[in-house]
């Protein structure tokens, strides 16, 4: 009872509430049933001559990864939205607990369930072992990896969960929906091959990967936790924490032991949810939330809550990024791809900080202009090839449609003339980000000098 007591109270009520649902009673046991089912193709592969081992372990695999890739995460898309419906946040905040320990609170709930969905599965684990032709300690490894799968992607329902928008709501079930068709063969087809890519690598390797896929869990959490929280709150220097702590984990990772860019494209890969969440957070005149810390006083710019500190921020890591990337390939090659990334990405903003009725709804305008786009650059690149050689058409294309850029790289490689194109959309958009800034900075530190004086 005294343990019980110092849980969160929030992962006491969503573990009971989960461990009665219907869903959870369905999921383990259809589990059962599932891994009932792997075990006679394993049985009769084994018994048989005939039979196809790699044809029973992908199928085991396979069913286990439906009820943990796919069902789990599927649940969570409800775990914020429900309260939000159900007007129950205030009553919940009544009890002195955070937005932070709500969102943490149900994910740490689902990933209790998770894991007893998985000790399930051990028995399973070991009469696999005794039937023979298995690996075991190859089998656990591979339970990890589907396990921390599954958290990665409960993780970003719970965040995500938190889209009261009818339209981002209908988005993310469709894609929810279409990788119950991509995720099943992806794990098909990796469990069939065996853990033969993970041979090569050292002991720090997993280490390293398993730090960077937990501070993006806790990032989406964390983002989660801001959708639902007070505006009094300040969330952007847990949330610039999380982000700082994947580029402090990686740059040095890409540098000292790896000696290659991959490290350094996967994190600013797992960036871009950072960076386009950053940049779309409101700017509220609270005085509380610009009072200047004591002890980061001369860093209080990059503390301030909203998208122009969080501008500056993003600016500070592509930097440590892309020199990073320099000191390995020495060359411009990978400051080009950043570039034409980074056009790709904060596209769409350039708009947004233009037209002010599009940032009443940032990410819904962010993901319609980013489809728009695609669109309209499809058509481009049709056209491109139907054109007798290069035409001005052509090189203007790169400062209206930056995902050219990448089509230029896999066609015939960027020049000099085309990277000053490329750089284009950049500083326009970085010039028009730091007008609708400087006036928001003076009015941020106005406010946390008045909040000193109070």
């Amino acid at each position: 009872m005294m343990i019980a007591d110092r849980m969160n109270p929030i992962v006491l009520k969503e573990l009971r509430q989960g461990l009665k649902s219907k869903a959870f009673v369905a999921s383990f046991l259809g589990l059962q049933v599932l891994m009932v089912m792997s075990m006679f193709i394993f049985f009769a592969s084994v018994s048989s001559n005939s039979g196809d081992m790699e044809f029973a372990n992908g199928f085991f695999w396979f069913m286990l990864g439906v009820i943990l890739m796919l069902f789990m995460p599927l649940r969570s898309f409800g775990a914020l939205y429900g309260e939000m419906k159900g007007d129950t946040l205030e009553m919940l905040f009544l009890t002195r607990m955070s937005s932070w320990d709500i969102a943490f609170g149900k994910w740490l709930a689902l990933l209790l369930q998770i894991g007893l969905l998985v000790c399930a599965v051990l028995p399973y684990l070991v009469l696999r072992y005794y039937l023979g032709s298995v690996n075991i300690t190859a089998d656990f490894v591979q339970l990890g990896l589907q396990v921390v799968g599954s958290s990665m992607l409960v993780a970003m329902g719970v965040g995500l969960s938190a889209w009261t928008n009818k339209v981002l709501r209908g988005l993310l079930i469709f894609f929810a929906l279409t990788s119950l068709y991509g995720l099943p063969l992806l794990l098909f087809s990796f469990t069939r091959t065996g853990m033969s890519a993970f041979a090569l690598w050292k002991w720090w390797d997993p280490v390293i990967w398993f730090c960077v896929l937990v501070l993006i869990m806790l990032y989406f959490v964390e983002y989660g936790a801001s959708q639902i929280a007070p505006h009094a709150e300040n969330h952007s220097i847990r949330k610039r924490a999380f982000a700082l702590g994947v580029g402090v984990v990686l740059i040095p990772y890409a540098i000292f032991l790896e000696g290659t860019i991959v490290p350094l494209a996967v994190g600013l890969s797992l960036l871009v949810p950072v960076l386009i969440d950053t940049l779309c957070e409101p700017v509220y005149h609270i005085r509380s939330l610009y009072r200047p810390p004591r002890k980061w006083r001369a860093c209080r710019l990059l503390l301030f809550p909203g998208w122009p500190s969080s501008m500056l921020f993003i600016l500070l890591m592509l930097a440590a990024f892309l020199g990073a990337g320099f000191l390995i390939t020495k060359d411009s090659e990978f400051a080009i791809w950043v570039l034409v990334f980074l056009n790709i990405v904060l596209y769409p903003f350039l708009f947004i900080r233009l037209f002010p009725r599009l940032s009443k709804k940032p990410i819904l305008s962010y993901i319609l202009f980013q489809v728009g786009s695609s669109l309209l650059f499809i058509l481009f690149a049709i056209l491109v090839e139907t054109l007798p050689g290069p035409s001005v058409f052509e090189w203007a294309s790169y400062a209206i449609f930056p995902a050219a850029g990448f089509y230029e790289v896999m066609d015939d490689g960027i020049d000099d003339f085309v990277l000053g194109l490329l750089i284009l959309p950049t500083l326009a958009t970085l010039s028009i980000h730091l007008l609708k800034a400087v006036p928001l900075w003076r009015a941020m530190f106005r406010l946390g000098k008045e909040a000193e004086v109070s």
